[in-house]
């Protein structure tokens, strides 16, 4: 039981922070604003001209592999994240990257709550009693066998199958806005998606804590037997294909509701910055007149 509410409290703490902090958009039309700021203001203003090379400053950081920059880095490296998340090709880009750590992601969750709900069929299909009874197994070995379970435990067990539902589904979505709007760094992007599947094995990590005799139980106790799936003859399961419709659903609902909006405004942000004319420069004399 007290591993089981420090595995509770484990992951609201962690769909809190990744619900506060890691779904916040990045790109946004108030940065593009930003960007068309810092164009007029800084970009093409006369005191960050290069007498040297002759060019703006917008030049030298829309082409750093070019031009050697001297200021305004953090928009320069901004501006390389933007070129290799576009990319030069229709389906090697970081978008096509996104869909594929989200279809990843949710095949992640799917099985694990495929594997809830098998577990959840089996404790129905357990005989039940006034006490849990465990015997010794069929056949060689010490093998045990969980034989009777108790009406309350079950129900318990139930409770926390019912939260482990629910936090799965919340780290789906969750999960999924965070590798569309957190970063556009392919890196970062791979990363997270690795990140977050170590959220579902947070109570494998927790059973270390579980006493000795705790473990050993565990590992004698045979698998429960899961209960056959009733289908008429002549029929499919049709479990595969509502796997594979929740999976469509879940990466197309990503896809247009968060992945294409950043999409958007990555394009609206590298134009911002690098599209129209350039290798010009702008001041103002003492009267504020624009020369």
């Amino acid at each position: 039981a007290t591993l089981c509410l420090i595995n509770v409290v484990v992951l609201l703490v962690f769909l809190g922070i990744v619900f506060y902090v890691f779904t916040e958009e990045q790109f946004t039309p108030e940065l593009v604003q930003l960007l068309e700021r810092w164009r007029i203001d800084i970009g093409q203003n006369i005191k960050y001209h290069d007498r040297n090379s002759m060019t703006s400053l917008t030049q030298r950081v829309c082409a750093p592999k070019q031009y050697q920059v001297e200021m305004s880095s953090q928009t320069s490296n901004l501006i390389e994240e933007m070129e290799k998340y576009i990319g030069n090709s229709v389906i090697f880009n970081g978008p096509s990257l996104v869909t594929v750590s989200l279809l990843l992601w949710t095949l992640t969750v799917i099985a694990d709550l495929t594997q809830v709900w098998d577990l959840s069929r089996a404790l129905r299909a357990l005989p039940k009693g006034d006490a849990t009874l465990v015997c010794l197994a069929d056949g060689d070995g010490p093998a045990l066998k969980l034989t009777t379970i108790r009406q309350g435990r079950t129900l318990w067990l139930f409770c926390v199958l019912l939260f482990r539902i629910a936090s799965s589904t919340c780290l789906l979505v969750l999960g999924g806005r965070f590798l569309c709007v957190f970063t556009i760094s392919p890196a970062e992007i791979l990363l997270n998606t690795v990140a977050l599947e170590i959220v579902l094995n947070i109570d494998e990590a927790l059973f270390v804590l579980a006493p000795a005799h705790v473990k050993k139980l565990i590992n004698r106790i045979e698998p429960l037997p899961s209960p056959p799936r009733c289908c008429r003859a002549g029929t499919r399961d049709l479990q595969p294909y509502i796997l594979l419709a929740l999976v469509t659903l879940a990466v197309s609902v990503g896809s247009i509701t968060s992945l294409s909006r950043v999409h958007q405004t990555v394009l609206d942000a590298r134009a911002t910055l690098c599209s129209g004319v350039q290798d010009f420069v702008y001041g103002t004399d003492a009267f504020l007149m624009v020369y």
